[in-house]
């Protein structure tokens, strides 16, 4: 299933810009779609509590609040193609987003 499909996932979807939580039934419109030319970023602030994407640089603002200190958080990404490649950034290079400015 891909994320935000599952009770404890959160996901934002390239075909829609929607963010998907609990069990895929609920979803807002967050953003605009993304595709295979775009850097999509995902960041949280742990003293705000929230979890923010960035497209090509640009915050889309907080997709989810509350997020509590005592979960285990899991980077992952959905891919509903084979042969699909992505190249992740976990900090060992320069972000496209400002994140010192944030």
């Amino acid at each position: 299933q891909l994320l935000g499909w599952d009770l404890n996932s959160w996901g934002y979807h390239s075909d829609n810009g929607y963010l998907y939580f609990g069990n895929g039934n609920q979803s807002i419109q967050y953003s605009y779609e993304f595709n295979e030319e775009d850097v999509v970023g995902c960041g949280i602030n742990f003293k705000d509590r929230v979890v923010f994407f960035t497209l090509n640089g640009h915050m889309q603002g907080v997709a989810f609040r509350f997020i509590k200190d005592t979960i285990l958080l899991y980077p992952a990404v959905g891919l509903s193609h084979s042969g699909t490649v992505i190249n992740a950034n976990f900090g060992d290079q320069t972000f496209l987003f400002n994140i010192v400015d944030y």
